[in-house]
């Protein structure tokens, strides 16, 4: 076929080029020869006969181009000797092939490395079989329609009974912290409650062993277990021999039936490392909703005809059993953006967008040198231009030349990002990532810094070329002599990049200025309680032992007992959570007022704690008393509200004095029944440093006893008491453990973590981009003063001061600076207008990226402006200088 054989001549002529030359060479030859013999056997003489031939043939030279372009191959010949030509002329000019490749590298590298960490958080797919099927089902709050809550077991059966869009469904319950014991191990590992199918829904089949079936659903049945691959050869030495091995999870026996696979992750949920059977007899209370229901469509249904599907059957459930579901609905979305909060979706975006700030500040950078350096090699391009080179072979040429720039640059940017995300993955980022992926460097970042080398090839190769003038060969030959000169739109062209450059890096800097303030106002947030001197450890108590209250209350006693014997203890208290940890919520309606309708209850935060609580943190009662020793379990039942609690609902009244009626809530800790409110607390922080304001309700211990307790120890010498307490507590009940002994500051800093790497992360872009602006300032500062030699030079020799020329060129690069910082402070308003609701705090929705400081924050805005001025000045101060040595005899006798 006609095609094959142009392929054959095409890869011939690339992969055989000599052979084809030459056998291009011996064919010429003999049809020479031939059309000779024919001239001399017509009667001609030899040499007639030759000069007769080569006359007939005609050049032979533009013959063989001929026959190359009709073999083919000749345009990729001709790419080729022009990067082969381009990497020549870029080798005699090292220096700034160097200086045009490591800072195209260093922009790569960032923007990649952020693109990494972007992908593999928010784009990347779920490692699951057709994971665009799974999703999960909440339940939703049609009263206040921003509450998003968990499934209840009789719900979720329910739901796998009547959904029709679905393959299957299953649920998992929220994991937690128990206490394991298998072969002398002993560990608290993650440990979480699933329905049968939860790994068939994922298509992730154990490496031994086998899954739960249904049976094991039914009440009595929860005897067998599935761990993680790590924790069998931790246990067990290898996954095939954990298989049918015996644990224990809080003194409870488990037979393990299955192994999952090396490296499993749910990805979007904390993995746990034991699974367990899922109760689901439809006898459970409505009230506990702590389920996570995922599912997988059917092949072909849409989220929105899944949604349709589930809000049908939330309806019929709500009519059947109006007391607990009447004003629920449910939600339908898919698995991978579920998990994904508002506010850390956000942080990585900005972050994103600032690495990308730094990248086109390194092109720009790179594009005002090709610019500036094509005015230099004006005549080279005039000889060229007047030798018969057409602007097309010109142009060809600029992007060979741009080509070996990007993709140097790309592939040192490749290495670097390779360094940053090694760097990254030793660095604490679990709490502060939305996924359990690995981060790494795939073959979408490949191709995303393979992209931008590519655009930046063209960009670096067209702009000079589109700037130089255009038919004026002969200007540019007779000028070349007396120096360098540009037009005025090539000196626009490197003005305007320059202020481009000044407006990012002014946005650059003015975002770390707000993340610098913000940082500011959180490190001197009020916490409400203090903690410094505070050492706390968590007791978890499990077994059947401790469901009986006097079991429990006799431990807790010990506790406090044994840590008041220690010397260096000056307090101890129990609380059954931490300031800045959260905690339980129950709901409440005041007593003798009409109860809302289900699901309109208002909810506060728990604390069961013990009387001494307030004194040993700070936290001040304002108003009426704190728990005593006669708040006991044959006394009334009382409470303690914080200063929230009692604006929002006791706001103008004295709350002492009256009564709550408590209702189920999410621990059973606190029974349900009437609490009097003896005293009203200061605030304390309870979840986080910028959170919305919590309604805190405390109880005494003494009424609600909570298996989990916090013993919070007053003491001088943390890290030399832990020991000793932990040996005490542990000689009380050697089965159970005690986890999690830290002082208290240590808490105050982990809330502090992610902002502190938030603004390390954004002032390192900020400080890049300041870096390579203030290069490009100082470039366009030198070329300005070289294109303005001859000026200068006249200025002097006509009596002009130094310190004027000094002024003169300061002036230059001052104004682009102030032209890109009113440029960088329009758009920083005009983006903080459009995206304030994805930086700051939106209640009941997402958490804030900044705090404290607004996106018109003054002196964010004085110190982004002043940085950068600073920086020009330094940028300009030495071409500057430079300029005032000119000599002025010398410019005069070159012109």
């Amino acid at each position: 076929m006609r095609w094959t054989a142009r392929l054959r001549s095409l890869l011939r002529s690339l992969f055989r080029c000599r052979q084809a030359e030459a056998d291009l060479d011996n064919e010429l030859q003999y049809h020479l020869e031939q059309e000779i013999e024919s001239n001399i056997r017509a009667g001609m003489s030899p040499d007639e006969a030759k000069f007769a031939a080569q006359r007939l043939t005609g050049s032979v030279s533009l013959f063989k181009e001929e026959c190359r372009d009709a073999r083919g191959g000749i345009s990729i010949e001709n790419f080729l000797r022009d990067l082969r030509y381009g990497l020549r002329v870029l080798l005699k000019d090292r220096v700034f092939f160097a200086m045009a490749s490591v800072t195209l590298a260093l922009g790569i590298g960032v923007a990649t490395t952020l693109f990494s960490v972007v992908e593999s958080q928010l784009w990347r797919s779920l490692p699951f079989p057709e994971a665009k099927r799974l999703v999960t089902v909440w339940e939703r709050n049609l009263k206040q329609k921003w509450q998003q809550a968990p499934v209840s077991a009789p719900e979720f059966a329910d739901y796998r009974q009547r959904a029709r869009t679905f393959e299957s469904l299953a649920a998992m319950q929220w994991s937690t912290r128990r206490n394991f014991v298998a072969q002398g191990l002993t560990e608290r590992p993650e440990v979480a409650a699933i329905s049968a199918g939860f790994f068939e829904i994922l298509r992730v089949a154990p490496q031994v062993g086998r899954t739960f079936e249904l049976a094991s659903e039914q009440p009595g049945k929860q005897t067998e277990a599935i761990v993680s691959a790590e924790l069998s050869r931790r246990a067990f030495g290898s996954p095939r021999a954990a298989l049918r091995k015996t644990i224990k999870l809080d003194g409870t026996r488990y037979s393990i039936t299955g192994v999952l696979p090396d490296h499993f992750r749910l990805e979007v949920l904390q993995t746990p490392e034991v699974f367990l059977p899922l109760e689901v007899s439809g006898a459970e209370s409505r009230h506990s909703r702590d389920l996570v229901v995922i599912g997988r469509l059917r092949a072909g249904v849409t989220l929105r005809r899944a949604l349709g599907d589930m809000e049908a059957v939330a309806r019929g459930i709500a009519i059947e059993h109006p007391d607990t579901n009447a004003n629920f609905s449910v939600s339908v979305s898919d698995l991978g953006d579920t998990f994904t909060s508002a506010s850390a979706h956000s942080l990585l975006l900005l972050s994103f967008a600032f690495s990308v700030f730094v990248l086109l500040i390194a092109c720009a950078n790179v594009a005002g040198l090709q610019l500036m350096r094509s005015v230099v090699r004006q005549r080279e391009f005039a000889v060229r231009e007047a030798l018969g080179a057409s602007r097309a072979t010109l142009v060809r040429q600029a992007l060979a030349e741009s080509a070996w720039i990007a993709f140097s640059g790309a592939a040192l940017g490749i290495l670097l990002a390779t360094w940053s995300i090694h760097a990254l993955r030793s660095l604490p980022l679990r709490d502060m990532l939305l996924r359990e992926t690995e981060l790494s460097l795939d073959l979408w970042s490949v191709a995303f810094a393979v992209a931008i080398s590519i655009g930046a090839t063209f960009l670096f190769g067209l702009a000079p070329r589109f700037s130089a003038s255009k038919g004026n060969v002969e200007a540019a030959l007779r000028d070349s002599g007396r120096g360098i000169s540009s037009s005025i739109g090539t000196r626009r062209r490197i003005g305007f990049l320059a202020v481009a450059e000044v407006t990012l890096a002014f946005l650059s800097l003015f975002g770390a200025g707000l993340f610098v303030a913000s940082n500011s106002e959180l490190q001197h947030i009020p916490l409400g309680f203090n903690p410094h001197d505070v050492l706390t450890m968590q007791i978890p108590l499990s077994g059947a032992k401790y469901s009986d209250r006097m079991q429990l209350r006799k431990f807790y006693r010990g506790v406090i007992e044994q840590a008041s014997a220690i010397a260096g203890v000056r307090e101890l208290a129990l609380s059954s959570s931490l300031p800045l940890t959260g905690g339980d919520d129950t709901t409440f309606v005041r007593a003798g007022y009409p109860r809302p309708a289900h699901g309109q209850e208002p909810s506060s935060l728990e604390r069961i704690i013990t009387p001494d609580y307030f004194h040993l943190l700070g936290i001040p009662i304002v108003q009426g008393r704190a728990f005593t020793g006669r708040d006991s379990e044959a006394s009334p039942g009382v409470a303690i509200i914080n200063v929230n609690f009692a604006r929002h609902f006791f706001s103008g009244e004295n709350p002492i004095g009256k009564q709550l009626l408590i209702l189920r809530g999410t621990a059973t800790a606190v029974p349900e029944g009437k609490v009097e409110i003896v005293g009203v607390a200061a605030n304390a922080r309870d979840v986080g440093l910028d959170e919305v304001p919590f309604d805190d309700l405390y109880f005494p211990f003494a009424q609600n006893q909570a298996r989990q307790m916090y013993a919070i120890t007053k003491t001088s010498a943390p890290l030399s008491v832990a020991p000793v307490l932990r040996r005490k507590f542990q000689h009380l009940d050697a089965e159970q453990f005690v986890a999690n002994a830290k002082p208290l500051d240590s808490y105050v800093n982990e809330a502090m973590q992610s902002p502190r790497f938030n603004l390390l992360l954004i002032s390192i872009f900020a400080v890049l981009a300041l870096i390579l602006t203030a290069v490009a300032l100082y470039g366009t500062l030198s070329f300005a003063a070289a294109q303005r030699t001859r000026e200068i030079g006249v200025r002097i020799a006509l009596g002009a001061q130094r310190n004027g020329v000094l002024g003169l060129m300061l002036r230059h690069v001052l104004r682009l600076t102030i032209a890109g910082s009113i440029c960088g402070l329009a758009i920083a308003l005009v983006l903080g207008t459009m995206f304030g609701s994805a930086l700051y705090m939106v209640p009941h929705e997402h958490e804030g990226i900044l705090y404290g400081v607004g996106i018109h924050d003054p002196l964010s805005v004085a110190c982004a402006a002043a940085v950068l001025l600073l920086f020009a000045v330094m940028a300009g101060l030495v071409p500057a200088l430079r300029a005032t040595r000119i000599d002025p005899a010398r410019v005069l006798r070159e012109q």
